[in-house]
């Protein structure tokens, strides 16, 4: 049999046509929001990302240049927490960011510092407040954490 010779008459068949007009509308308007939160959560996170390491960073700077350096003869813990917390509530208040700041005395002497700072973040489109769904409230903010020992200067003390 010849391949050539062989015809096939398109008008036998028959292609059913489909009542789907619009359909790629309706798919493209219930995918486009969806797609849209996505992104919205992903910059969000790459944001949170960003702010907890310029947050380490900070943090470690702040605290161990207050811890070694003393205005007069004594070291004040009070007055070096004060200017931690206000130094980093200046570099952080946007984003709906907030700071904890915690110290502690360790050590056998109590001669060490434990500072713990925490970053509380809120993602852009969401209440900092939190959201209830069905009587279950679920935190809409990010946290995170970072813990520094330091040993202050003390003058005449090795």
């Amino acid at each position: 049999m010849n391949v050539k010779s062989l015809k096939i008459d398109m008008s036998l068949i028959k292609i059913p046509k489909s009542n789907n007009k619009g359909q790629m509308a309706v798919e493209l308007a219930i995918t486009i929001p969806i797609i849209l939160i996505v992104m919205v959560i992903a910059l969000d996170i790459i944001m949170f990302m960003l702010e907890c390491e310029k947050f380490d960073n900070y943090v470690e700077q702040l605290s161990i240049s207050c811890a070694s350096s003393i205005k007069g003869n004594a070291y004040k813990q009070s007055e070096c927490d004060f200017l931690i917390e206000e130094k980093l509530q200046l570099e952080f208040n946007k984003f709906n960011e907030s700071i904890n700041l915690e110290s502690l005395e360790a050590g056998l002497l109590n001669d060490y510092v434990e500072y713990k700072v925490t970053l509380h973040m809120a993602p852009w489109p969401l209440n900092p407040q939190g959201i209830k769904i069905f009587g279950v409230e679920i935190p809409t903010f990010l946290s995170h954490s970072k813990s520094l020992v330091v040993r202050p200067f003390v003058p005449g003390r090795f």
